[in-house]
Parts: structure tokens; sequence; C-alpha cells
């Protein structure tokens, strides 16, 4: 049967692993969030600027229907 001590540092050393298992999934859910930050801001970027040569080409051509599905087919293509 195991003395005294040993079954404390037992108790210690699991209770730090707990510990330890609670942190690392606490990191593991701050980096997914973090990544997901990342592509939502990579993906704004992305759509504003599809946004701002839309834009640019009403200004540019007196867009009806038909050429803005052929411009959003390109802008398209281009990604």
């Amino acid at each position: 049967m195991l003395n005294n001590t040993k079954l404390k540092i037992l108790v210690k050393e699991e209770a730090l692993l707990r510990q330890l298992s609670r942190l690392l999934l606490l990191l593991s859910i701050k980096v997914k969030l973090l990544s997901i930050s990342i592509v939502s801001l990579f993906n704004n970027t992305i759509l504003s600027k599809i946004k701002e040569v839309k834009i640019k080409l009403r200004e540019k051509f007196l867009v009806n229907k038909k050429r803005e599905r052929y411009i959003n087919k390109l802008i398209l293509n281009l990604l």
C-alpha cells in the first residue's frame, strides 16, 4: 500500500495535470478564435476590394443587368 507522502504527491500531480489540461483547452480555443478573426479580416478585405472594383466598373461603363452579371463572373474568375 502507498504511504501517505506518495499519495499526496500523486494527488498533487493529478491536480496539476487537470490544470494543465484546462489551460491547453483554453489556449486551443484562443488560437481558433484568432484564426477565425484573421480569416474574417482577410475575407472582409477581399470583399471590400471587390466592391471597390464593381463601383469603379459601374462608374466607367454604363452597366446594365447583363453587363453586371458578366462583370460579376469576371470578378469571380479572378478569385
